[in-house]
């Protein structure tokens, strides 16, 4: 798992260098009011979010 509680980070492009990593913890991130899950790589099969102001949740994978 990784922790990047509170850090505010924006950019989540780099992850897929971990590819044991099943959970993340962007909890506090002030994310929102969108989360784009194609953001993440597809062996993250865990997420907390919590603590953002998240609305919307988006898998956009190109689909028109």
């Amino acid at each position: 798992s990784l922790n990047l509680s509170g850090t505010k980070i924006a950019n989540l492009s780099g992850l897929e260098v971990l590819p044991n990593l099943a959970e993340i913890n962007l909890s506090n991130n002030e994310y929102g009011p969108v989360f784009d899950f194609s953001a993440l790589p597809k062996n993250i099969t865990a997420i907390d979010l919590s603590g953002n102001k998240i609305y919307d949740f988006s898998l956009n994978e190109g689909n028109a």
